[in-house]
């Protein structure tokens, strides 16, 4: 049976056609979140693999490309409205963020095979990789709505907090353009830099 979740393009969000009730923001992060956890746990179990001897240097890396490449694609797709919203740029976009994470993941796999990282640190590394989907969602999000690019986006790595952000930008359409709000979630715990741009980005405000 196909979804019932259609896209509206309206209002920025789906809408179930059998009930007409819209998917809220909270539900939308709740996906977001959950997704990026999923994808957590299959990188703790590549990493386990790893450790264990069950999988060598090569093998590892290929796996988490491939994982990696669907995290980025998933979360932009789910906020931009589906496949079927997606254009050649956004892909270009998708495209762009994968191969900056391909060169980190390069690194991190010499690392590996070098012998210079614990197999904790392994671990963890690997986890991070999921966590900055964040930032695929959070720009499909902002595409969605059809904005220019936005000065910085949760996950990006560009916060104290690095990948291990859950912070979002909220968007409100306004006369001439958008108000854009950088967003703390109320169960987290924050680094300086989000609590600065909660405050400073009060809105950010974008205009055309």
């Amino acid at each position: 049976m196909p979804s019932p979740w259609v896209w509206s393009i309206a209002a920025h969000r789906y809408r179930n056609t059998r009930t007409g009730r819209f998917m809220g923001p909270t539900e939308m992060l709740g996906l977001r979140d959950s997704f990026m956890d999923a994808q957590r746990a299959s990188a703790a179990e590549l990493s386990e693999r790893l450790v264990q001897g069950d999988l060598d240097v090569g093998q590892w890396q290929k796996m988490m490309r491939r994982d990696i490449k669907t995290s980025y694609i998933d979360q932009y797709v789910l906020a931009h409205g589906g496949r079927g919203t997606m254009t050649q740029a956004d892909w270009g976009r998708i495209g762009a963020m994968v191969k900056e994470q391909y060169r980190y993941l390069d690194g991190f796999a010499e690392a590996v095979a070098d012998g210079t990282l614990t197999e904790g640190q392994i671990r963890i590394r690997s986890q991070m990789y999921h966590d900055s989907s964040a930032q695929s969602y959070e720009r499909g999000n902002a595409k969605a709505y059809g904005m220019p690019d936005l000065p910085a986006y949760p996950g990006d790595g560009s916060t104290a907090c690095h990948t291990n952000c859950r912070c979002h930008w909220r968007i409100e359409e306004v006369e001439g353009g958008w108000d854009a709000y950088w967003v703390l979630d109320p169960a987290a715990e924050h680094c300086g830099d989000c609590e600065d741009r909660s405050g400073d980005w009060n809105p950010f405000e974008v205009r055309r």
